[in-house]
């Protein structure tokens, strides 16, 4: 019987010179996907889900006086602006308020629904100036005008006021 060298049983074959650049292709693409991956989740932020029943000081945060207007922006686009009243019709000092805006369209179906800050109208010297009501605390029994403002409205918009509801509410 012939013997036979461990030499040629051995699984490795010689490095070949394809081989090296394909792993060093695959490692760098692996890295370039980890990257951009984390991009992405960083610029996606917190989205935990939006709170769609309103708190229980919601209620209190009285909206009428609702008016709309339009204006072209810088961009060539239509800015919408919807001005109101709001009343703290509460006991409590408002320094936040989260509305929701629902837009309808010709079958009074949603076309679409904004979440965003109330902000309210103050005098800024010369100009009037949308800030937060962390700027302008709304005490209780006092109304301050407000505006929302957006930059897109579906084309399904049916051009009706919209539903302004109040989500929630930060208090003092």
């Amino acid at each position: 019987m012939d013997t036979v060298s461990m030499d040629t049983l051995s699984p490795t074959a010689p490095p070949q010179p394809g081989n090296s650049m394909g792993r060093i292709f695959a490692i760098g693409a692996a890295i370039v996907a980890l990257i951009v991956g984390g991009i992405f989740l960083l610029a996606r932020g917190n989205h935990a889900p939006q709170p769609t029943t309103p708190d229980a000081y919601a209620s209190r945060l009285q909206i009428s006086d609702i008016k709309m207007s339009r204006a072209e922006n810088m961009a060539g686009g239509t800015v919408t602006y919807i001005d109101g009243k709001v009343t703290n019709a509460g006991s409590k000092t408002v320094a936040g308020a989260l509305v929701e805006t629902t837009f309808l369209n010709s079958m009074n179906e949603v076309a679409q629904k904004e979440q965003s800050s109330l902000r309210v109208m103050k005098h800024n010297g010369v100009y009037d100036d949308a800030v937060e009501l962390s700027a302008a605390p709304l005490g209780p029994g006092e109304s301050a005008q407000f505006r929302l403002i957006f930059e897109h409205i579906s084309i399904q918009w049916n051009q009706n006021f919209p539903e302004i509801r109040v989500l929630r509410v930060a208090t003092k």
